[in-house]
């Protein structure tokens, strides 16, 4: 597996990747509550490629894994004090359906963490949603911890809460 920045031109690639993941969290429980063509999106995939935010997980040249890590936390997590200044934020994660329970997840969160580390950042977060639980057993498995739950401010469509979770560096 290999991961790396998403380019220019993957974009509409990543984009189907997600579409493909939205549909198959349809079929089953969509636990992050996406939705298909809105969010994630090959426009999301833009904007975020744009910023140099987005990543994609690689398997040879079919894309496995996708997800966004930038310091984009929601208003009312933006640390209060400079302890977890900097930070890193990881968001939209993502993998293939045919691969879950294959430690991919995992793999990426630790990627993240170590690219955090590289950059001196001193605390990585991750927001989900509470009912999310199979995300939250991943970030609680490698080591974050909740900080609790707040109502996203601005509101945002069938989401009335987050948890965060911090993982100190």
């Amino acid at each position: 597996m290999k991961i790396r920045r998403c380019e220019k031109e993957d974009v509409k690639s990543a984009g189907e990747f997600y579409d493909a993941v939205v549909r198959a969290l349809d079929e089953g429980i969509n636990y992050p509550i996406w939705t298909y063509k809105v969010y994630p999106s090959e426009e999301s995939v833009r904007a975020r490629t744009e910023k140099g935010e987005q990543y994609l997980c690689l398997s040879g040249e079919k894309i496995i894994g996708a997800f966004v890590l930038n310091e984009e936390l929601l208003n009312e997590y933006r640390p209060k004090t400079t302890a977890d200044a900097p930070y890193k934020v990881l968001h939209t994660l993502a993998t293939d359906p045919t691969l879950r329970n294959r430690g991919l997840a995992s793999e990426i969160v630790a990627f993240c963490a170590e690219t955090a580390r590289k950059e001196k950042r001193k605390a990585i977060f991750a927001e989900v949603i509470p009912t999310n639980l199979p995300a939250k057993r991943l970030f609680e498995k490698r080591g974050f911890v909740s900080l609790g739950e707040v109502a996203p401010d601005p509101k945002i469509e069938g989401i009335d809460r987050f948890t965060l979770l911090k993982l100190s560096l």
